[in-house]
């Protein structure tokens, strides 16, 4: 293994940690205060999908859509179990709406509750999980 190769297995481990630290915070907020929970919940998709992508192709995007659309590439070919594309568009609403007070996104309103956060907190805990599995 060359250095390059070493510097990207820490760099995704270290990203999944930092997912796992996220997802955590969220869940402790969740009931205190949901814009935090919302912040907590992009920045966890985020990493784990970088994890993810750093570990497949060595390389991540910074542009958020080619993120989400490496991922769905990833379910297509059968590596991820579900399509997280969409609950990653989500949480990046809902941080636009958190972080900027952005009310629309391409169109789309943008509002949300604790039901939509714990829906996103689901599909985040499965992500989490497979990619755990997977990069190991």
């Amino acid at each position: 293994m060359d250095g390059k190769d070493v510097t990207r297995n820490k760099s995704h481990v270290e990203d999944l940690q930092r997912a796992k630290s996220f997802y955590g915070k969220a869940l402790l907020m969740l009931d205190s205060d949901r814009e935090t929970t919302a912040n907590r919940i992009y920045l966890s998709f985020e990493n784990v999908s970088c994890s993810f992508l750093k570990w497949k192709d060595s390389q991540v995007s910074k542009k958020h859509a080619q993120i989400w659309e490496k991922m769905s590439k990833a379910y297509l070919q059968g590596l991820l179990s579900f399509d997280p594309k969409p609950f990653l568009e989500r949480s990046y609403k809902l941080h636009l709406y958190v972080d900027y007070g952005k009310k629309e996104f391409k169109g789309e309103d943008i509002h949300f509750d604790k039901e939509e956060l714990q829906q996103l907190l689901e599909a985040l805990r499965k992500l989490l999980e497979e990619v755990g599995r997977i990069i190991k």
